[in-house]
């Protein structure tokens, strides 16, 4: 199986809890005897959570490890650059850590999935944020892509649904930015009492 991932950029920290994951659950699955008499193996290779080199790493599992199955790939724009082999059943893909509502469509038979969707994430946090700290002023601090405008409508779902005499304010930010002077001033200038992140 392949596994494409971020091993060098933002997402290094959470695609090292994933590797450690798949390693352990692999690992236990091989001593058991794999599947079938079988042992599995994860071949691990960096996307640097860049869409052109995730499709280049299902090109490469592909033509020389020979495999159409992709493991827990982390990072919805990357999953998002080849979904079209996915939805030509060229490009099996089981448990991806991604919510994002694109991969939710009925007819994408050939994706089996992890978690509930980013939306339905938000959604949840917006009604606990509204529950256990009930204030006037929320911001959400939002990724500019799937992944952080999933979160973003579900958020705007629970909040419009009991928002009363209350305001959202929310402030985008690129995928892989480090430099984040720029959205502070806008911050501090709505001066929000609670602050959502939606967010890598």
């Amino acid at each position: 199986m392949g596994c494409t991932l971020d091993l060098s950029k933002g997402l290094q920290p959470m695609s090292k809890s994933v590797k450690q994951g798949l390693s352990f659950r692999i690992n236990s699955q091989n001593m058991d005897g794999g599947v079938n008499g079988h042992p599995l193996k994860v071949v691990y290779l960096n996307d640097k959570y860049t869409p052109h080199k995730a499709v280049e790493n299902i090109e490469t599992f592909k033509n020389q490890y020979k495999t159409n199955f992709i493991i827990a790939p982390l990072g919805t724009p990357t999953l998002r650059s080849y979904l079209d082999k996915v939805k030509a059943n060229k490009t099996i893909v089981f448990f991806p850590p991604t919510g994002s509502p694109l991969f939710r469509d009925p007819t994408l038979s050939s994706i089996i999935h992890f978690r509930p969707s980013y939306e339905k994430e938000g959604e949840v946090l917006m009604k606990h944020a509204l529950q256990t700290s009930p204030r006037l002023k929320y911001l959400v601090f939002y990724q500019n892509d799937d992944f952080g405008q999933g979160g973003l409508k579900g958020i705007k779902k629970a909040f419009n649904q009991n928002k009363q005499n209350r305001t959202l304010h929310d402030i985008a930010y690129d995928r892989n930015q480090i430099n984040f002077s720029k959205p502070i001033p806008e911050i501090k200038n709505y001066n929000p009492a609670v602050i959502l992140f939606a967010s890598t």
